[in-house]
């Protein structure tokens, strides 16, 4: 989700890359794989993801009923989260995340504009995310989503330091959504 994202947008001339062979929902994965697979898709370039549900892939009996799943409701999530924002002028900036884990599976991403007035990060299970900021507008409005629910909790401002460090609520995965006081 990160590396084919990153490489597909990296190559001239520019094109849409979409994640359109994620995890699916029941036997294969969970609703959280779903969310972080979709999440740091989008943050590592793509710009379209398709969610799976097993039952429906597989075409059991209980599709239909499979189709309200807690990750098809988490997809309606990122949504409105990036209908919110221009999505479109986001571009990777993994490389600012200055903790990244070792493994794989706590790895976060994040993507900005080009002047850094808006950046959004994903923290899969990670305590705190520290980002290089420099050359980025500051300060910071940072606002906290909860990718399962949509709900939100104000994180105040960040400073002008070169070096942010950000904490989540709680040791869940969480979207940061962090936006400088002019940026419409």
């Amino acid at each position: 989700a990160i590396a084919m994202a990153s490489e597909i947008c990296g190559l001239l001339p520019r094109k849409p890359a979409i994640n359109g062979e994620a995890i699916y929902e029941g036997k294969i994965g969970t609703a959280y794989d779903v969310r972080r697979t979709a999440w740091i898709s989008f943050l590592s370039g793509a710009v379209g993801y398709t969610a799976g549900i097993d039952a429906i892939y597989a075409w059991e009996n209980n599709a239909i009923a499979m189709m309200n799943s807690p990750s098809s409701r988490q997809m309606a999530i990122i949504a409105r989260v990036m209908n919110a924002i221009p999505w479109w002028d986001l571009r990777p900036v993994a490389d600012r995340i200055l903790n990244q884990p070792d493994g794989p599976a706590r790895w976060m991403a994040a993507a900005a504009i080009k002047d850094g007035r808006l950046v959004v990060g994903y923290l899969p299970d990670n305590e705190r995310i520290s980002m290089d900021a420099i050359g980025w507008t500051r300060p910071f409005q940072v606002l906290w989503v909860d990718p399962r629910t949509g709900a939100t909790v104000t994180g105040g401002h960040a400073a002008s330091a070169d070096t942010l460090d950000l904490t989540p609520p709680d040791a869940r995965d969480w979207i940061v959504v962090l936006s400088h006081p002019d940026t419409d």
